[in-house]
């Protein structure tokens, strides 16, 4: 994780009050997978969602759904850098909550953040790799089950 990163949450001005959850390249690149792409994903808590919702209320996307609860929700907001920010509130009606368990927790210049495990990262990938034949989650769900099996073999 690099201090690009915390450049680029700086431009939401905006403190978190939980730590927010990478997901996508980042929490790939966490587990030394793969390098991250060009944009951020990260997953927050109920809490912060509400703030951020209300603060960045345009960006809203709800895959369809009347709220965040009937389907899906996402903050997809480019910043002043042109960094495009998915900030999740639920995929696939997976929550923060969900994915805590096992999370590793890592500090950056005074930021927490937390990276799912591998298992829960195999989780977020399969719903679009599966369901949607989403060829880019369908090569890390290749990535993470190498790297899972290479893990418990290690000796």
């Amino acid at each position: 994780m690099s201090k690009t990163l915390i450049d680029n949450l700086k431009l939401l001005d905006y403190t978190f009050v939980n730590a927010p959850m990478l997901v996508g390249g980042l929490a790939l690149e966490q587990h030394n997978i793969r390098e991250v792409g060009a944009d951020i994903d990260i997953m927050v808590s109920k809490y912060d969602w509400n703030n951020l919702k209300e603060k960045y209320s345009s960006c809203l996307n709800l895959f369809g759904g009347k709220d965040e609860y009937d389907v899906d929700a996402t903050l997809n907001i480019t910043l002043s850098n042109g960094v495009k920010l998915d900030i999740i509130f639920s995929l696939w009606q997976y929550d923060y909550i969900d994915f805590l368990k096992d999370s590793k927790l890592s500090i950056i210049d005074d930021m927490y953040f937390l990276t799912p495990s591998l298992v829960n990262l195999l989780i977020v990938k399969c719903f679009p790799g599966i369901l949607e034949k989403h060829e880019p989650s369908q090569n890390d769900i290749e990535l993470i089950l190498k790297k899972l099996v290479k893990d418990k073999y290690k000796k």
